[in-house]
């Protein structure tokens, strides 16, 4: 009987001991907002990428120094001039209702992209470079009989796409959300909500949607279907909406969070010297919008005066102290020339140092004295703590050097977006991350009519600009036109305030290896693993 109760005992001890040594393989990330989308044609936000990046797989996946991978893709090339790229597609990739992932679901994708009907924020992504993407936009996309003339289908699982213009880069543009394969039927069955529903939102990747719950998370889990899933650790993601840094530095302290969405500028000194910190130098640009195509700001000496009465170094290494460099372009600081030379260098500085009478003498000329004084203004931003603290420093700054008042409009984060693209505002905060790694993915932004470009800013020079660098198969002639772009629209129109360069800190529990980050924003947690 003792013999029997200690054989009893030692085996209770050693389960115990084995639930212990075994580690969760439940990954939890905070997205911080909501997703407004998770469609892949419809998305353009960080948070609904780093859904759709575990539920969707593209052809590549970009590795830490943002070179191409095979994902969907096993092989591919490219012609001379690469303005044609042909894909292998690998024959066991599955969507998650274990139909066969082919060459015609991208096709599928891509033209949803360039549905009118859908106003999807990249078409014009799309539309550019794809060879005959403008015609068929144009036509109504799916709802038309138009043909699309840039992507072939040989077979099942090859895919040729023939562009307008030599894309060397093209490899990281398709690993866009826009450029994304979609299973036709979940559209169908689902209709207009059906990337929003476990039912009906069908993907290709290493997880699918298993819960949602607006404002709280959405809870992915593994995919028997993918066609690597022995390399998947985790059996479940829960990607949670926490708006707070608050409540997100609490949530990672306890353990509830593996990896948080950023650091507070109140907590970056606590954990600088910390293994949990993970700063990378990211290829983006913290700015501001003016409404351009309304008084005040309709007026480039108005937008020149607000624009050079900040200090920028004073917001980089004073304010925000991660690492974030003072803008001298919109062009982000780490931008490099195609020789592999500074950008900036080669650009010039397009804004200058403050110079607070210089703005007063721009105010003066456009009307603006005590005679007639500048009408009360709003900055309207989201209400995370660094971008009150940036505007606060803002509001002080413009009433310095020019003694205007600014009111600040703290806005939800979804609400901040909305007012961008409907141009319900007069100055907005925003950002961007470059989506491949050239200055193009900045500079394509303010085309005219763009749904990127919330300035609602035009000039017919700088469309030419931009359309003759798209054309241009000479690498040096093309920057050329891009340096000359960039100079209109900062340094002669001012289109917009650049605040400066983002540097990227977040936390990573020490014992999550793995998790791949790069200059694009990238971050793939999906084989990734916690080790004991």
């Amino acid at each position: 009987m003792i013999r029997l109760r200690f054989l009893t005992l030692l085996v209770l001890m050693l389960s115990v001991m084995s639930a212990v040594a075994e580690p969760s393989r439940v990954f939890k990330l905070n997205l911080q907002a909501e997703p407004e989308t998770m469609d892949p044609s419809l998305n353009y936000s960080v948070s609904g990428s780093r859904v759709l990046r575990a539920v969707f797989e593209s052809l590549i996946r970009l590795d830490e120094k943002c070179v191409a991978q095979p994902a969907i893709a096993e092989s591919w090339e490219h012609n001379a001039d690469y303005t044609q790229w042909t894909f292998h597609l690998r024959r066991n990739a599955k969507w998650h209702n274990g139909d066969a992932v082919t060459a015609k679901d991208f096709v599928y994708g891509v033209k949803r992209t360039l549905t009118k009907r859908l106003s999807a924020p990249y078409a014009d992504n799309v539309r550019a470079f794809l060879k005959g993407g403008a015609a068929f936009y144009d036509a109504g996309g799916l709802d038309s009989q138009a043909k699309l003339e840039g992507i072939q289908t040989p077979d099942d699982h090859t895919l040729v796409y023939t562009l307008e213009f030599p894309t060397p880069f093209f490899l990281q543009l398709v690993d866009l959300t826009c450029w994304y394969p979609v299973h036709e039927g979940a559209v169908r069955n689902g209709g207009e909500k059906w990337s929003m529903s476990p039912a009906t939102y069908i993907g290709n990747g290493p997880f699918r949607l298993a819960e949602y719950h607006p404002k709280d998370r959405a809870i992915l889990k593994k995919a028997d279907t993918y066609w690597d899933k022995d390399s998947i650790f985790w059996e479940e993601v829960d990607a949670y909406f926490i708006d707070s840094q608050n409540t997100e530095m609490s949530a990672f302290k306890t353990g509830e969070l593996d990896v948080t969405h950023g650091v507070a500028l109140g907590d970056v000194n606590e954990w600088r010297d910390k293994p949990e910190y993970n700063r990378i130098s990211i290829f983006g640009t913290y700015f501001i919008c003016f409404n351009d195509s309304k008084p005040p700001f309709n007026d480039a000496r108005v937008r020149r005066a607000f624009n050079i009465s900040i200090n920028r170094d004073v917001i980089a290494n004073k304010l925000l102290r991660r690492g974030e460099l003072p803008s001298r372009g919109f062009v982000p600081e780490n931008a490099t020339t195609v020789g592999g030379g500074s950008w900036r260098e080669k650009a010039g500085d397009l804004i200058g140092r403050p110079n607070a009478e210089e703005a007063r003498r721009l105010m003066k000329e456009a009307g603006y004295d005590d005679a007639h004084p500048f009408p009360r203004i709003e900055y309207t931003y989201d209400s995370k703590e660094e971008h009150r603290i940036i505007a606060e420093q803002l509001q002080a700054m413009w009433k310095s050097a020019l003694g205007v008042d600014v009111k600040l409009q703290p806005v939800e984060w979804g609400v901040r977006l909305s007012k961008g693209r409907s141009g319900d505002f007069q100055m907005l905060r925003n950002g961007w991350y470059g989506d491949y790694m050239d200055a193009m993915t900045f500079l394509e932004m303010f085309i005219t009519g763009s749904a990127l470009n919330d300035s609602k800013y035009s000039n017919p020079k700088y469309d030419d600009l931009i359309g003759k660098a798209r054309a241009e198969t000479n690498a040096e002639k093309r920057e050329q036109f891009m340096i000359d772009a960039e100079r209109l629209l900062v340094k002669e129109d001012m289109a917009t305030i650049p605040l400066v360069t983002y540097a990227d800190p977040i936390l990573i529990q020490t014992n999550v290896k793995g998790i791949v980050r790069n200059a694009a924003g990238g971050l793939d947690y999906t084989r990734a693993r916690r080790v004991e």
